[in-house]
């Protein structure tokens, strides 16, 4: 997904860290942000594991709701930016 990087809140660097897992809200509401980091993970593999115990824990709670995306982002050190 193009422009994953661009939200509101800091974002800071964390040395090794590669993935962030992050929910996407696929509506467009003014003022909140699309995109909202919720943890950074050294490996893919913890990244999945809790993205896939999230999706299970909001698809339970919000059974009806498909306008958000809990999702693992690759993101080299080096691009992780602090606004």
């Amino acid at each position: 997904m193009a422009g994953f990087l661009i939200w509101n809140q800091s974002v800071y660097r964390k040395e090794g860290t590669m993935w962030m897992l992050v929910i996407i809200l696929l509506n467009t509401v003014p003022g909140i942000s699309t995109v909202t980091l919720l943890q950074t993970y050294p490996t893919s593999q913890e990244c999945h594991s809790e993205r896939e115990r999230i999706g299970d824990e909001m698809a339970k709670a919000y059974p009806d709701e498909q306008d958000f995306e809990i999702a693992c982002r690759f993101n080299p050190p080096a691009a992780i930016i602090k606004s």
